[in-house]
């Protein structure tokens, strides 16, 4: 027979071309073949005759009568005609190899007998189909295991037994290697799936236990068990991929080798997983109802008219009816399969990521994590002998996988509770499993592994909320208590390893870095937060035994913060990796706030807030992001309960070196000192500004300005504001460049120079535009055409990705009215006032309240305007907002305006504070002082008419502007004197003493700005540029030095700081006229000489010494002109003054003051 040679001749031809013509070829090809065609089953009950024409000839009658199992017509048949036994038939098959190669037979007893009879009548073995088999290898393949005591007892007879030859080949015919390519496809390896596992394994079982009784027996099965087609598959991976767990159990018995791979590189394990991937699509239960599911019975006329369906879709609408049902079979055959190679290999060479018996299939594991449970997978890696390493732990690993992505997919759900509920004894895998998944032993090594070692932060993290969801910590009758301290004890023993490891630099290079040791003490803190405080929650309420709780778990940090504050003091300047000393300080925080809501009951609140964090993690609770290593549940606990005042002293003394630290790192100020926003004197405002900018360049926006100076004062102002409302937010954040027309100015040096015009024209009371430019209305001159085309260009670029609404005031606007259109923004300029008689600080400028109808003149002669007339002036809240976006860019690059805001203002801005009447009024005493008059008057003796002086309504006295007429010839009237009603009806409501209170507060409001919406867009400019969560961390008074500056320039710390380019020294006879005459300047002309020496005439923020690194510097130059001193010269972007050798001082003074008076601004200067 040749038996293996001709397995691999057929595996090569394969037998899918047949396949694919027989279908071709409709009903016919279904009983035309026989052999490997597979559709060849005819019932003995229904012969040939009934379905198809009767043969012409006594040879197609033969065919036709084995083909059927017609016993008695098969005898007859050859009776008449013996020669026709081994007759080659039209489709290539004889009679032997016709029968034996049925798919499926009715009867084995007359499938039998004809066998029998053919053999009698002189049937050979040795006689092939025309694809190449032999009848015994078809046999085989059919798992016809009736046949094969009768196959094997004709081979012998007839000398036909090869073992060495015979028996690898029929063992793989068996296992479905005689046509390999048509388990190539998905679909194609369903249908092969699709077979009798017992009859497969009884076939196996005959042919080795038949081969182990001749000589030398045991060395042919070892050949046969060790065969491989041509593609390298054995018979191994062929009952694995088939998913045999008998077969395969018996061929591991007999010699087979689960290590061996084929071409592709797989072990038999990885081949089931390959072709457990290619049928996984299969095994979804899809729950459409097919049309054939509904009974005949029920089925109406017009239901069978409409449902029915034809061809390819009805079948395939069948085929998923019954996919759901031989899928569970399947997957059970696939489990029991793995669980097979598990009692060779073990459980975690199964879920490792690499080796010879790792799984890729996630739903393939996760059906083997729900048999196995999760009590027997903790038990089995406890009692492994060497459970402490990581190999070990790759179950577990998967386990904590598996619970993570189940909290997103909910389909995971099932596999986790099935784990979950899985108990008793387990036979295949011979683990006996408690009936509860955590036993004291297993618990205790859990948290053991758990605290040592290196395990990954996200492993132990995600294992705090599985202990705490599997003992249901945190339901109302939990299954059990971790009330043992001595687990608690341990974490909080290796949370004191770690911060020391952290402080004084001790982590191993081998072993873990600085970011994971500060995750994983995280990690740590958040079991024991999870952990401790059910247990807390379950005491009496008594004080006492908490308090004893809390002495015992926190004594091993007792010494902790004696050891943070010794490291810190001698942290050097240059401090390595300031994450460390950050975190270590964050745990003191978390441990002090612990402490802290133990002493004051307020263990129900957190008990409340982490049972919503296990119950719904947060999307980013085990996230891998670098940008944060606190835990989602740590960071909302510290942010939920305030600084103890006991931590917030004990960090006084360390205020510097907190500082150094975030000065070295800023995005440390965010991660794990957010918390002291609250305490704003504790961050430098420094730190704050340089968090704040760092924040926006991670933001990689970009913001252009370009400004012609040349151009009236009008458009140039127009050209500022339009280019400043059309630019996007994100660009706003970024980067920004000013290029002034025609001037050769670049760098740092030209955006300073634009802050000072921001300062002059938009935050100055005294601006002026001219007369003739007013009169005209911005109209643009022809030297500035140019310029206005280029920011045309560039405002219909960025008006589609950034829209200017206007700003409306809240339940204040009622009407609309078609205002006056100024052809120019600027012209509502100035818009801040001098807010007292020192003219030191600002206020907002009292526009007069747009109106949207003549004011009303009462019978005692006073205008009156209903509350429901007042309108919004959308020109005045766009220049408004525009101010505010400006100040947002001077507080984003740390450029003071000199300018001093009301403190009620930035309040505002922050959006944190609750402004009172006090805060509006703050800038003027004396009306501060009325307001406190009405509220101490008592109102309730005052209802008398005549009491004329206390009879106050809900009005306030203002000026109003009506626009008239259409178009351009709209004209404004204005009225300077009208009654204005604060709320609607607010002329008839009477001030007494219980609304008293709302008057004032409202009063104060419309003193401070008369219309609430210009406020508010100043406020959104602001927050157009620095986002609230980032301004947040200043305080109003922050804003207020920010945006003011230094109010004296100190020449002597200017002196102290400057660095000199050789050949000049602090002894050069230049620089000592030059020191004389600075000193000798007055502080107008000292910020003269900042201005041109830096671009801004504002000292630097923090002093001379923090300029971003460039430096103050005295350079000095030669002379050119022979007869001629030149002016000084300056480079602004890096602070470097250009100082000729003047021969005296007196020269140098002339010539510094021709410098300063006509080359201060600009940067044409020569």
């Amino acid at each position: 027979m040749n038996g293996t040679n001709e397995g691999h001749d057929v595996s090569e031809r394969g037998g899918r071309h047949g396949n694919n013509r027989g279908r071709s070829r409709g009903g016919r090809g279904r009983h035309g073949k026989g052999g490997t065609d597979g559709g060849n089953t005819t019932p003995a009950s229904s012969p040939v005759s009934t379905r198809h024409q009767q043969p012409k000839n006594l040879a197609a009658q033969l065919a036709s009568a084995v083909a059927s199992l017609s016993l008695d017509t098969v005898k007859n048949l050859l009776e008449t005609d013996r020669s026709l036994v081994n007759h080659m038939y039209r489709r290539g098959e004889t009679l032997l190899t016709l029968v034996c190669g049925l798919k499926s037979v009715s009867s084995p007893e007359i499938h039998t007998s004809i066998v029998e009879t053919l053999f009698a009548h002189g049937a050979l073995l040795s006689v092939k189909n025309k694809q190449g088999c032999a009848a015994f290898t078809l046999a085989c393949s059919r798992h016809h295991v009736h046949l094969l005591p009768l196959l094997l007892h004709e081979a012998v007879k007839q000398e036909q037994v090869n073992p060495h030859e015979t028996v690898p080949a029929l063992l793989l015919a068996t296992l479905g290697g005689l046509d390999e390519r048509a388990t190539d496809s998905n679909s194609g390896r369903w249908e092969a799936i699709q077979l009798d596992p017992e009859r497969c394994h009884q076939t196996v079982t005959f042919l080795l236990e038949q081969t182990k009784a001749l000589q030398n027996g045991d060395a042919f099965v070892h050949h046969a068990v060790r065969a491989a087609t041509p593609r390298g598959v054995t018979p191994l991976h062929l009952a694995a991929g088939l998913f045999l767990p008998k077969t395969v159990a018996y061929l591991l018995e007999n010699h087979g080798d689960p290590h061996v791979h084929e071409d592709n590189s797989l072990t038999p394990v990885q081949f089931l997983d390959k072709c457990f991937c290619h049928i996984e699509s299969f095994l979804i239960d899809d729950t459409t109802t097919a049309p054939s599911e509904v009974p005949d019975s029920t089925r109406t006329a017009s239901t069978r008219g409409s449902s029915q369906q034809h061809g390819r879709g009805k079948r395939a609408n069948y085929r998923r009816r019954a996919m759901s049902t031989i899928g569970t079979s399947v997957q059970a055959r696939a489990l029991k399969t793995v669980q097979v190679f598990a009692k060779h290999c073990g459980l975690e060479p199964l879920f490792a990521n690499n080796g010879c018996f790792s799984l890729r299939s996630r739903r393939l594991k996760n059906v083997i994590v729900a048999h196995v449970g999760l009590a027997s997978i903790l038990e089995t890696t406890c009692a492994a002998k060497d459970s402490t390493n990581d190999s070990k732990l790759v179950l577990l690993h998967y386990v904590a996988g598996l619970y993570r992505a189940m909290h997103k997919n909910h389909d995971l759900r099932t596999y986790w509770e099935a784990a979950m509920d899985r108990s008793g004894t387990d036979d295949d895998l011979d683990h006996t499993s408690s009936t509860h998944p955590f036993t004291p032993k297993t618990l205790e090594w859990l948290v053991h592994r758990l605290t040592e070692g290196n395990p990954n932060p996200r492993f132990r993290s995600t294992w705090a909320y599985i202990v705490a969801h599997v003992l249901k910590l945190y339901a109302p009758a939990p299954r059990r208590q971790i009330s043992d301290l001595k687990v608690y004890t341990t974490i909080t023993a290796s949370m004191a390893v770690s911060v020391k490891r952290l402080v004084f630099n001790l982590c191993d290079a081998d072993s873990s870095d600085d970011e994971f040791e500060i995750k994983s003490l995280f990690a740590k803190v958040e079991m024991l937060v999870l952990w401790l405080i059910p247990y807390v929650s379950s005491l009496a309420g008594d004080i006492d035994p908490v308090q004893d709780v809390l002495k015992v778990v926190t004594e091993p940090l007792h010494d902790l913060k004696y050891v943070v504050q010794m490291a810190l003091q001698v942290m050097p300047d240059d401090v390595y990796a300031p994450d460390r000393f950050a975190a270590a300080l964050y745990v003191l925080q978390l441990v002090a706030q612990l402490e802290t809501c133990f002493e004051s009951k307020q263990i129900r609140r957190v008990h409340h807030m982490l049972r919503g964090q296990l119950e719904k993690p947060h999307a980013r609770t085990w996230r891998n992001a670098d940008e944060s290593n606190v835990p989602v549940s740590l960071s909302r606990f510290s942010s939920a309960f305030g600084l103890p005042e006991s931590f917030v002293q004990w960090m006084m003394p360390l205020r510097d070196q907190v500082n150094l630290l975030i000065r070295s790192e800023v995005r440390l100020l965010a991660e794990y000192f957010q918390d002291w926003s609250s305490n704003s004197w504790f961050i430098t405002t420094a730190n704050k500004l340089e968090y704040i900018e760092a924040m926006a360049d991670e933001r990689h926006g970009r913001f252009q300005l370009t400004i012609n100076r040349q151009a009236s004062t009008l458009c140039f102002l127009d050209f500022v504001i339009q280019q400043v409302l059309c630019t996007s937010m994100r660009n706003l954040n970024g980067e920004m460049e000013i290029n002034f027309l025609n001037e050769p100015g670049l760098g740092v040096g030209p955006l300073r120079e634009f802050f000072e015009l921001v300062a002059h024209h938009f935050f100055n009371p005294q601006v002026s535009i001219p007369s003739d430019e007013r009169d005209h209305h911005g109209l643009a001159s022809t030297s500035s055409k140019s310029i206005f085309s280029q920011w045309l260009h560039m405002a219909r670029q960025n008006i589609s990705a950034t829209k200017i609404p206007s700003t409306p005031s809240p339940a204040k606007q009622v009407a609309s009215s078609p205002l006056k259109k100024n052809h120019s923004s600027a012209l509502w300029l100035p818009i801040f006032s001098f807010a007292d008689s020192n003219r030191t600080s600002l206020c907002f400028q009292s526009h007069p309240l747009p109106v949207a109808c003549a004011p009303i003149l009462e019978q005692d002669g006073v205008y009156h305007i209903p509350f429901d007339r007042i309108v919004e002036n959308a020109d005045l809240a766009k220049v408004y907002r525009c101010a505010g976006r400006l100040m947002g860019l001077a507080l984003r690059h740390q450029a003071p305006l000199g300018v001093r805001l009301p403190n009620a203002l930035w309040k505002f801005v922050r959006g944190a504070d609750k402004l009172t009447w006090q805060d509006y009024t703050a800038h003027n005493p004396q009306f501060q002082a009325g307001l406190a008059a009405i509220l101490n008057h008592d109102f309730g003796h005052s209802t008398d008419d005549n009491d004329s002086e206390w009879e106050l309504y809900f009005e306030a006295c203002g000026a109003v502007v009506v626009v008239v007429g259409e178009s351009d010839v709209e004209t404004e009237v204005h009225y300077p004197t009208t009654e204005i009603e604060l709320v609607p009806g607010g002329k008839t409501i009477r001030v007494t003493n219980d609304n008293k209170a709302e008057y004032v507060q409202l009063r104060a409001e419309r003193f401070f700005c008369n219309q609430m919406a210009n406020l508010q867009a100043f406020q959104k400019g602001v927050l157009d540029v620095v986002y609230k969560r980032d301004l947040l961390w200043l305080s109003a008074e922050e804003l207020q030095s920010v945006a003011l500056g230094e109010l004296v320039v100190d020449v002597a710390a200017l002196q102290k700081h400057i660095h000199y380019a050789r050949p000049a020294h602090s002894q050069h006879p230049t620089i000592v006229h030059f020191w004389a005459v600075v000193h000798a300047m007055d502080q107008s002309t000292l910020r003269q000489l900042l201005t041109f020496w830096s671009g801004s005439s504002q000292p630097p923020l923090f002093g001379f010494d923090f300029t971003g690194g460039n430096s103050w510097s005295i350079k000095l130059t030669s002379r050119d002109n022979v007869v001629h001193w030149p002016c000084p010269q300056a480079i602004t972007c890096e602070h470097q003054l250009l100082l000729p050798e003047y021969p005296s001082e007196e020269v140098l003074r002339e010539k510094f003051m021709v410098a300063l008076k006509y080359g201060s601004l600009g940067f044409d200067r020569v």
